[in-house]
């Protein structure tokens, strides 16, 4: 009994940790790494207590599919308003505010809001299509 325990504990941490988003430190090296990979950089403005974006990073930023996608397409950064991490240039008026970047530079308006995991992966979609198409 114990024995089955333990394999199950083990396997559930081995898919916890599969579903792990790998974030930049900084948006200069987010934006670094994206131009040396020629990739699209996710900047997502945030702000400690909000529960939208809680729901976001806890769902949506959590999806094994999505976290498959940013880190094999995209280079990742979260950035909080209430840190000083957030470029007046990329300040949003709520939070989570997604930016997607090409070379340092805004491709489009922020997505508004905690996207649903269809939602945001149609979204990634047009994104690459859109970064590839501008090469």
């Amino acid at each position: 009994m114990i024995k089955k325990l333990l394999v199950t504990l083990t396997l559930l941490s081995m898919v916890a940790s599969a579903a792990t988003l790998n974030w930049e430190k900084d948006l200069d090296s987010a934006i670094a790494k994206g131009k040396k990979l020629h990739r699209p950089v996710m900047f997502v403005v945030s702000r400690d207590g909000c529960g939208w974006c809680d729901r976001f990073r806890s769902t949506t930023l959590s999806n094994e599919e999505v976290v498959k996608k940013l880190n094999s397409e995209f280079v990742s950064y979260e950035g909080h308003t209430n840190r000083g991490e957030v470029p007046s240039d990329l300040y949003t008026n709520g939070t989570p505010g997604t930016w997607f970047m090409k070379d340092g530079e805004p491709m489009y308006q922020p997505l508004m809001g905690a996207y649903p995991v269809p939602q945001f992966l149609e979204a990634l979609k047009v994104v690459l299509q859109e970064y590839k198409s501008k090469k």
